[in-house]
């Protein structure tokens, strides 16, 4: 993701973490791995995995999702070789590879050879290409062909296999996308307090920020206040308030992205980067956080309406019905496309003049990806629901750019949880649910300091965060 997309390496983890402490889990690798295989062994011999030195310019995602996935960890440099025979073979430095012995079963571990000119000697690779082409003419390896690497090492390795005659080069991400995506046990359970994170900083840092602001007639610009909430996700306070609160491990937790978006710029995405744009003192603000938990993300999307027009509240009533009608549809079973349609034909229905304002899709994969872009509910996808999977759902309206009026935008998003066979509930499980979107508590309508605030037709289940001075609450 571009912008504010932070990446805080903890000690003992990822790419920042030093080799003697790494811990592997080769129970959990081998597992791991035959579930990948049996995805991708009726298409390919064997997966290679490169990865380059560390940088910020490398675009390696779905690399490092299934490095976390297997091992745990993140190596830089390093190529592994997973065969439909169950075999694993790595190349890598020697330290690596010492960290790698930890595995069992059958593992080849191979300590990479030149460094120099060449980046890896041609003859460990020739020995590599003739493990995944066994017995036949020709095989088909499965590679992240997309993808960006950086350094020498990962550039041999990928420029050696496209040459290679006797091996048939083919994109996987897909496969590997559909493998990740299902979550098992102990997946759910992280990416379930990555979730109790990114709602309890939406509800009780983020909104009440902006609340604050709003109130007072601060003079703040989306930058700005992106970056007060930056320096609330990183204090030891909150940190402190997630340990007590949800008995969360601080040096797990990794706040990745937090976004504002007000005045007359929108967009429906997580890559968005906030702008130097005044807030204004009514309209719709678009609020959005991630935050992830031993390396599993989470993140939700919420909208602030203060004094919105009728078209507004109607578009942000429509976007909540439909939000919890995709939740529902998400069913093991049911195909991407069929859940994106019903969701575009509820707004058809509901109010026509807002379908071309809908988005192309309703929601994505998410995990060790923020955002899995092979996994995206949308019309043109054949994907089908599987039981276990985590979706963001992401259901908005934003205006046309250069329309007549003001610029506005709602937008509703939740981390979703899949439920499978055997769980007494059926509907999807909503992990951020506790920062509730209903419309009584994100619509506010300005009362003058000596008007008495309306009353509300229902007081609701918990009350909002109270705004202040002439901010007043008003049922919509």
């Amino acid at each position: 993701l571009a912008g504010r997309e932070r990446r805080w390496r903890r000690p003992g983890r990822g790419r920042g973490a030093k080799m003697a402490d790494m811990t592997l889990d080769s129970k959990r690798f081998g597992q791991r791995l035959a579930k990948l295989l049996q995805q991708t062994s009726p298409q390919f011999d064997a997966i290679a995995i490169v990865t380059g030195k560390t940088c910020d310019d490398s675009q390696e995602h779905k690399e490092l999702a299934m490095h976390h996935w297997l091992l745990g960890v993140e190596f830089p440099e390093a190529l592994i070789i997973l065969h439909k025979s169950g075999r694993a073979l790595f190349l890598s430095s020697a330290k690596k590879i010492d960290v790698l012995r930890q595995l069992t079963g059958d593992v080849t571990l191979m300590v990479r050879k030149g460094g120099g000119d060449p980046a890896v000697d041609p003859k460990q690779l020739a020995e590599l290409a003739a493990v995944v082409r066994g017995h036949q003419s020709k095989a088909t390896l499965g590679m992240l062909t997309k993808s960006t690497h950086l350094g020498p090492f990962a550039e041999a390795c990928v420029q050696y296999f496209a040459a290679e005659p006797n091996l048939d080069v083919v994109e996987c991400r897909e496969v590997i996308s559909m493998a990740l995506t299902p979550k098992d046990k102990e997946e759910h359970d992280l990416m379930t307090k990555a979730a109790l994170c990114a709602q309890y900083s939406m509800q009780h840092i983020l909104m009440q920020e902006l609340e604050r602001v709003i109130d007072n007639d601060m003079r703040q610009t989306n930058r700005g206040l992106c970056d007060v909430v930056d320096s609330q996700l990183e204090g030891e306070e909150t940190m402190r308030r997630l340990e007590t609160e949800f008995k969360l491990e601080s040096g797990e937790l990794e706040p990745v992205m937090v976004t504002v978006q007000s005045g007359s710029r929108y967009a429906l995405t997580l890559d968005v980067e906030p702008d130097d744009e005044t807030i204004p003192m009514q309209g719709t603000y678009l609020l959005c956080m991630a935050t992830k938990y031993s390396e599993y993300a989470a993140c939700i999307a919420r909208t602030i309406l203060v004094d919105p027009t009728p078209t507004q509240k109607e578009a942000y009533y429509v976007a909540t019905a439909v939000h919890a009608q995709v939740v529902a549809d998400l069913k093991a079973g049911a195909k991407f496309k069929d859940v994106y349609t019903a969701a575009k034909a509820t707004v058809q229905r509901k109010q026509d003049a807002l379908t071309e304002l809908f988005p192309r899709s309703v929601g994505f994969g998410t995990g060790l990806e923020l955002k899995d872009t092979q996994c995206l509910i949308k019309e043109e996808s054949d994907r089908t629901v599987v039981a276990g999977m985590v979706l963001c759902v992401s259901v908005g309206f934003c205006s046309r750019p250069g329309a007549a009026g003001a610029a506005w935008a709602v937008w509703v998003a939740d981390t979703v949880r899949v439920r499978g066979d055997g769980e007494t509930e059926t509907k999807a499980e909503v992990l951020t649910a506790g920062c509730s979107a209903e419309p009584d508590r994100v619509c506010y309508e300005l009362a003058a300091d000596d008007e008495p605030p309306a009353q509300a037709k229902a007081p609701p289940k918990a009350p909002p965060p109270q705004a202040k001075g002439k901010a007043k609450a008003k049922a919509s």
